[in-house]
């Protein structure tokens, strides 16, 4: 339960009452005419940081990874259906293509950010 403090006050021949807790005029008539609101001023930066330089790494390791086995997913499937590859042979020769893009392309992306930190 909220216990509020009103201070009444003329504002425009308006009765007008500001909430203490909360820094608001709210003027009240027949319809709200006019809330006008007095800003605070933010601490910019105050208790926010954002990802540190290893998240960042790890981000760049996942999205790497995700475009190498995609990358890994178009030209091992290609690739190993030119050979004539099937069943068994297939998965497994597209699984370790999309491993071997992923991996490396997730390499890169983790230097990449890192030398970017």
């Amino acid at each position: 339960m909220y216990q509020y403090t009103w201070q009444n006050i003329t504002f425009s021949n308006r009765k007008c009452v500001r909430e203490k807790t909360l820094p608001v005029w709210t003027c009240l008539s027949a319809r709200l005419i006019s809330q006008t609101a007095e800003m605070p001023v933010g601490n910019i930066g105050y208790g926010q940081s954002g990802p540190s330089c290893f998240d960042k790494m790890k981000i760049g390791f996942m999205m790497g990874f995700s475009v190498g086995m995609a990358s890994g997913i178009i030209f091992g499937g290609f690739s190993a259906l030119r050979y004539g590859l099937r069943g068994r042979e297939l998965v497994q020769t597209v699984g370790k293509t999309m491993l071997q893009g992923g991996g490396t392309f997730g390499t890169f992306m983790t230097v990449g950010t890192a030398i970017r930190c």
